[in-house]
This record gives C-alpha cells, structure tokens and sequence, in this order.
C-alpha cells in the first residue's frame, strides 16, 4: 500500500502513472508492475474514506474482530448499556436483524413480548424465535431478582438431545489427543490420552516415530477391547480426534485393521 500511494503520487505528478514500483530491501530490490495493483490500492482508499465519512453513525455490533480488539470493553459496555439483542444466549445475526425489523431491539422488550401466534418470520423458523424468546425471558427475570440464577428445564423427548446416546458400554474410551501442528512437516500428536474404566492413561511422543508407535498402541488396545465388546464406542471433545487419526491412519500398515471399526 506504501509503495502504491507513492506511486500513484508519482504519477499525478510527471501526468503518467509509473510502469514499475519497487522498494529497496537489505537483500536487494524488490518490484512490481503499478497497474497490478492499482485497482486494489483505490478500493482501500474508498473504503477508508467511506468508514470516515460515515464514522458518526456507526454502531459497535459484535463481530468475529471483537475477540482480538483492544476496543471490545468499551464497545461492550455500549451494547450492555443498550441492552443489545445480542446479550441473549444463542442469539445470532440473521435472529437479531429479524428482531430488530420487528421493533424489538432489546433484551427486555425481547423477554415481554406478547409472542403472536400469527407471527412468521421472514428467515428461519417460529420455533427458533420462541425458543429465544423464552431465553430472554429466564435472563430478565433472573437480573431482575438480583442476579439469582433462573432455570427451567426442557421436557424429555425420547430421540433427542442426550436420549441420542447409545447404551453405555463398561468398555466406552474416552479419548483426547493433543497435537502441535507447527511441528514439521506435517505436525506431531505428542500425547494420545484415554480414559477406560475411570483409569487414565496418557502415552507420549517427541518424534514421528515414537508418535508412530503410541497410535499404534491405542490402536491394538482399541482394537482387542472391540473383539470382546462390540458395543463399546470411542468418545472424543471435538472433531481434531477424527482428523488427527486419519492423518496417522496413512502411516498405519494395510492389514492391522479397518478403520470403520470406529
């Protein structure tokens, strides 16, 4: 961007813009054609312009930056002292735009809402909107009573939320690997941790091989344990575990085992 401003200055002032920019860095120079990048220079400056003109009728609504911006404490008192949508538990953008057209723009007004049974919004379902509703309902009357804690809990519906679970099995892994994917060239799972019969177990590795060597010992473990139990399942926190075994499947030899065992 440095470079291109020159450049486009440059050119305002010999009444052509140059062929070539370039800066000189302590291993030599370093260049580019200007009309390359020109088109991209002038749309950043528009945008910067366009942010600065309208700078007064911005509005701190939350968004991905805000966990990295040293601004977000006081952008965040703004929308606390608004009372902003967004203080709901589970709400999101496109839930908040549609409250928001339908002049509820904030928690309280979302928590007393006579909630029309004609109403329909126009993304999404009913349900999703009365669920959120009824979230902001407990949150206002749990603030208004102090900060005492408020809950109620969802009726049981066989096939859903936790009666998705299958049938313990005594033989159930719980399973965790912990990797550092900086490790070259390819990252390295240092540690495959799991828990069998309330005894944990953590086996560790500093290089490919020992690496290589700890999965294949969880795996003949895993394996064995299945032969015997066909019921047991193998839980994990998140979906780096599905991706960190089919990384390590590769090294594994064709015949030690299926991998739709798991």
């Amino acid at each position: 961007m440095q470079i291109g401003l020159y450049s486009e200055r440059v050119g305002q002032l010999q009444g052509k813009p140059p062929e070539i920019m370039g800066v000189q860095k302590p291993e030599g120079e370093e260049c580019y054609r200007y009309d390359e990048h020109a088109a991209y220079i002038r749309l950043v400056k528009r945008k910067l312009e366009d942010a600065i003109a309208k700078d007064g009728d911005t509005y701190p609504e939350p968004v991905g930056h805000c966990d990295i911006c040293r601004w977000w404490s006081t952008c965040n008192a703004v929308r606390r002292k608004d009372d902003h949508l967004t203080f709901v538990a589970g709400m999101g953008a496109a839930q908040t735009k549609e409250w928001k057209g339908n002049e509820v723009d904030t928690l309280e007004k979302l928590a007393t809402l006579d909630f029309p049974d004609s109403w329909k919004p126009s993304r999404g379902v009913r349900e999703t909107y009365h669920k959120l509703r009824e979230q902001a309902r407990v949150q206002y009357e749990s603030r208004e009573d102090g900060g005492k804690p408020i809950y109620e809990t969802l009726d049981i519906v066989a096939e859903k939320g936790l009666n998705k679970l299958t049938k313990p099995s005594k033989n159930d892994i719980y399973l965790d690997f912990e990797g550092d994917r900086m490790v070259e060239p390819d990252g390295l799972e240092y540690m495959i941790g799991y828990v069998h019969q309330g005894t944990y177990t953590a086996l560790w590795a500093k290089d490919e091989v020992e690496e290589k060597d700890i999965f294949e010992q969880f795996v003949d473990f895993a394996f064995a344990l299945k032969q015997k139990d066909p019921t047991l399942h193998i839980y994990h926190y998140a979906p780096y575990e599905v991706t960190a075994l089919k990384r390590l499947w590769v090294n594994m030899p064709p015949a030690k085992m299926k991998l739709t065992y798991f």
